[in-house]
């Protein structure tokens, strides 16, 4: 469909009717109407969506038309990585990160220590102690993008020295 995109697709609809009817009733097809001549939706859910417009003349010589499929929302990706570790006690500390999310075709992620992979099932390495965010953004097989910001994911600490007095 050319009025096609992801979730979140705002849409602007133009009322073309002859005759200079006054009154109007749009319905989007996900429960949303409206009965402005020219009005704009927001999609929020996948789906494809037929769409209804209804016009008369004060309330008279009403006209229905539908548009057949006339939108297309696709859906956002949902994020879903896991990693082998989150708590390291040791520096170097490596993490290996493994995404799931259904449908992703391009990944970005952002470690919080400066390191960045384009990789699905990257490996990163923390050479300093510290608290660390993980921000994944992916890129589904629609083109449809989700970024999500996990806080304070990685913790690196280092061992405490043991020592001993007798």
């Amino acid at each position: 469909s050319v009025n096609s995109g992801c979730e979140g697709l705002s849409v602007d609809f133009s009322d073309l009717t002859t005759n200079n009817p006054n009154t109007f009733l749009w319905d989007f097809g996900d429960g949303g109407t409206s009965i402005l001549q020219n009005p704009m939706h927001i999609f929020d859910s996948a789906g494809v969506f037929d769409i209804t417009l209804t016009t008369s003349i004060s309330g008279q010589c009403a006209t229905t038309v539908n548009f057949p499929d006339e939108i297309e929302v696709f859906p956002t990706p949902i994020i879903d990585f896991i990693s082998d570790t989150s708590l390291g006690c040791s520096i170097p500390f490596d993490v290996t990160f493994s995404d799931n999310t259904i449908d992703a075709v391009i990944w970005s992620w952002d470690f919080g220590n400066g390191n960045m992979s384009n990789l699905q099932n990257p490996l990163n390495t923390y050479n300093s102690s510290g608290v660390f965010d993980i921000i994944l953004s992916v890129v589904n097989n629609d083109g449809c993008i989700s970024s999500v910001a996990f806080s304070d994911y990685i913790r690196v600490e280092e061992s405490p020295t043991v020592n001993l007095s007798a």
